[in-house]
């Protein structure tokens, strides 16, 4: 039977809260850790041996075990997930000052995993870290102030606690210096420090890294475009446990169109297998569907949802996405719009902006939660900073209507500011309207050319899509 209290519970703390980028271990990179301890390749399903000797060691009070056997219930590797044991033994091993305990805790409390939701808590922990010379810590400090993750937003001085970090050694800390540079924020110059940063962070075993390094190499952003060291790097960081390159590497065997790597479509479907069994949510979603679509029954079939599930939980927005939306169509049974619900706010806290936007209805309209038009607001937001475009056209809209409180000189800024994060997602919508407000000066300096680019644009996606971009319940 359907808990809907539990399942409201569960939409109301994902309203609240968003996933971070703070650094927490993945599947792969912990199975990685432990192979090379053990001197043999460890896999998921010879883990519970290592948690029974981790829980021995654990009972000993032994820091590390503490915080490893708090890895096994956050990722559930050989128990049961369980985040709120996972959490437990991240405090016993931060009260003995263990570094990764510490950062781990903190990262619970800011995205209210097995505890509490409190950034100030969270910060609280990686200032502690930060007192000790913690890299992880600082780096998660770092990331906290330059995204603004429970304290006010300050690029400068989180750029600082990332160095910290890189100087200590720690890999995640150049290729997210690396990130930031590639992207501009730090002007276009940056291009150049972005490849060192990754190959700083190649060098130190940065899987993530290795896989950002074999991006540039195959764009052309290290110099002439070069396939194959994109594919070798790509298949470095796959073996350094970042599995997220699978979707690469399956592209390079199943093409054959890069020398020095055949074509091979056993490989590309071992390739994307292996990164399912180490929970990448991703390869997990690309199965479900390859699975549905296959099915010769009109029922869609089990296993696929199943796998669906699984990947929604694991951090595949999309297929929370597609979830809510079976379900909330009734493909999947009557009656499921709670179950809907869990699934689109989870899909929202794993930075889907449709997700987000289907979450807001629920609010907007009252449907199985209590009605409430903030929380329908913040999650439209949420969707428009995600990448949706009808909910970037929506707050526009009703921007210029007053309807957002806006003072009345900034109804008009702030209808464009909208606009143009619609804009960025090639919304024809949000085109047209900021043609508009440059035709007629709203919010802009008036400029005809500009006026005349913004409608040529959303006119040639109209003539692609078939239809306009309408925003929020059809607008």
């Amino acid at each position: 039977m359907i808990n809907i209290n539990a399942i409201i519970q569960d939409a109301e703390r994902y309203c609240a809260t968003e996933k971070t980028e703070l650094h927490m271990p993945t599947v792969a990179s912990f199975l990685t850790e432990l192979s090379k301890r053990y001197g043999g390749e460890i896999k998921r399903n010879e883990c519970g041996s290592v948690a029974r000797t981790l829980m021995s060691d654990a009972d000993k009070n032994d820091p590390k075990a503490l915080y490893e056997l708090g890895l096994c219930y956050y990722l559930g590797l050989g128990v049961p997930y369980d985040y709120a044991e996972a959490a437990r033994r991240f405090r016993s091993a931060a009260e003995r000052k263990h570094a990764e305990g510490i950062s781990a805790l903190g990262v619970c409390y800011m995205e209210g995993r097995g505890v509490e939701y409190s950034p100030d808590k969270a910060i609280k922990m990686f200032k502690l870290g930060e007192k000790l010379k913690q890299a992880l810590s600082l780096y998660n400090l770092g990331l906290c102030y330059y995204n603004g993750y429970g304290v006010e937003e300050d690029r400068k001085t989180g750029f600082h606690y990332i160095e910290e970090a890189a100087k200590l050694g720690l890999g995640e800390a150049y290729n997210k210096a690396g990130e930031f540079y590639e992207r501009g924020d730090f002007g276009e110059s940056g291009q150049s420090r972005a490849i060192k940063c990754y190959t700083e962070a190649a060098n130190r075993g940065c899987g993530e890294g290795m896989h950002n390094l074999g991006l540039a190499y195959g764009s052309g952003l290290a110099g002439q475009p070069d396939l194959f060291k994109c594919s070798e790097y790509c298949r470095r960081a796959y073996e350094a446990g970042f599995v997220h390159t699978f979707y690469m590497l399956s592209q390079f065997y199943n093409s054959g169109s890069i020398p020095g790597v055949p074509q091979d479509q056993y490989r590309a479907r071992a390739v994307r297998e292996r990164a399912a069994d180490l929970d990448e949510p991703n390869a997990i979603c690309e199965i479900a569907l390859e699975t549905i679509m296959n099915s010769q029954h009109e029922d869609i079939p089990r296993y696929g949802v199943r796998l669906l599930m699984q990947a929604a939980h694991l951090g595949s927005g999309e297929a929370g996405c597609i979830l809510g939306g079976l379900l909330s169509g009734g493909a999947l049974g009557k009656d499921a719009q709670p179950l809907a619900l869990r699934y689109y706010a989870l899909a929202s806290f794993f930075g889907n902006g449709d997700a987000s936007l289907e979450f807001s209805k629920y609010y907007a309209k009252g449907l199985v939660v209590q009605q409430d038009a903030q929380k329908s607001l913040k999650l439209l937001m949420r969707a428009s900073k995600q990448g949706n475009g009808d909910a970037s056209l929506a707050l526009g809209k009703m921007a210029q209507d007053g309807a957002l409180n806006f003072p009345e000189d900034q109804r008009y800024k702030a209808a464009v500011f909208y606009f143009i994060q619609g804009a960025k997602s090639e919304h024809p919508g949000c085109l047209r309207e900021l043609a508009n407000c440059f035709k007629k000066g709203l919010g802009v300096e008036r400029n005809e050319m500009e006026a005349k680019e913004y409608l040529r644009r959303a006119k040639e996606l109209e003539r692609q899509n078939g239809k306009r971009g309408k925003g929020l319940f059809g607008r």
